[in-house]
């Protein structure tokens, strides 16, 4: 069994879980964060003089859509662009079971999506064309390969084609659904060193609920490391979950919070 992790911001935790199923957002290339998305290989024509290639660079924008997972739940950084501020969540995902391994569906499974962080662009022609350029090797050497400066990332992909997903949202905002059948794919959630709302967003959300109870999701809760810059965990306490609301309880632990957030 793999894990990997997904930071998300409160909203996207509760679209996992769906009755029977649970639910995985797939972004196109074209709307990644990084400017240098796919400019990591220079691309080239097989007839020197044609442009073909400037269009399929296009293609792989829109024809294919990723999951962005990361190898580690504690990047302090990746709570902060992706995990509202640390007031969101990072969930644990067995790729197994979610279908991320399977070489069918996937052109990058989740064994062969680790990012290669390089110091400099690859200056080699890559020679791509209409029949190849969604050749497994080929779509490796354009969506896995970024820049040092993302290396914090520790970042995982799992590529599919986004004929093989199910389209949502208008052309101009386009994002694509998996689902995968099941509701034990989800192992971990994290919750945020700031997050004070785990337990209303769970009891609002039945769906959520019941799927960490049905399969015992673990839950930790982040904290500071002592004496260092670095997130740690916790087993957060389940009673927590049952007992609410408690309104006593919940204003002493989050005066005990404001002080154990002093002594680091």
């Amino acid at each position: 069994m793999m894990i990997l992790y997904k930071y998300v911001p409160e909203e996207t935790l509760k679209l996992f879980f769906d009755h029977d199923a649970t639910s995985f957002k797939f972004t196109p290339v074209g709307q990644f964060n990084d400017p240098f998305e796919t400019y990591g290989v220079s691309l080239a024509s097989e007839d020197k003089d044609s442009l073909m290639h400037l269009t399929l660079r296009s293609r792989i924008n829109s024809d294919l859509a990723s999951l962005c997972l990361s190898e580690s739940p504690l990047e302090v950084l990746m709570w902060s662009h992706y995990a509202q501020h640390h007031r969101g969540y990072v969930v644990g995902i067995d790729t197994e079971l979610a279908g991320f391994n399977d070489e069918y569906r996937c052109l990058i499974t989740a064994n062969e999506g680790n990012i290669d962080y390089l110091d400099e662009r690859d200056k080699t022609r890559l020679i791509v064309s209409d029949k190849n350029f969604k050749n497994r090797e080929i779509v490796k050497r354009i969506l896995l390969r970024k820049s040092q400066h993302w290396k914090y990332e520790k970042e995982v992909r799992v590529v599919i084609e986004s004929e093989k997903l199910l389209p949502i949202g208008s052309e101009e905002d386009r994002f694509y659904l998996h689902k995968a059948p099941g509701t034990n794919i989800i192992k971990e959630i994290y919750i945020g060193i700031n997050n004070d709302d785990f337990e209303l967003t769970v009891i609002e959300n039945e769906n959520l609920k019941n799927a960490i109870f049905k399969n015992n999701i673990k839950i930790k809760k982040c904290c500071f490391k002592k004496g260092t810059w670095d997130l740690n965990k916790v087993d957060y306490d389940m009673k927590e979950l049952t007992d609410f609301p408690n309104v006593e309880f919940n204003i002493l632990a989050g005066v005990i919070s404001a002080f154990e957030k002093n002594e680091v």
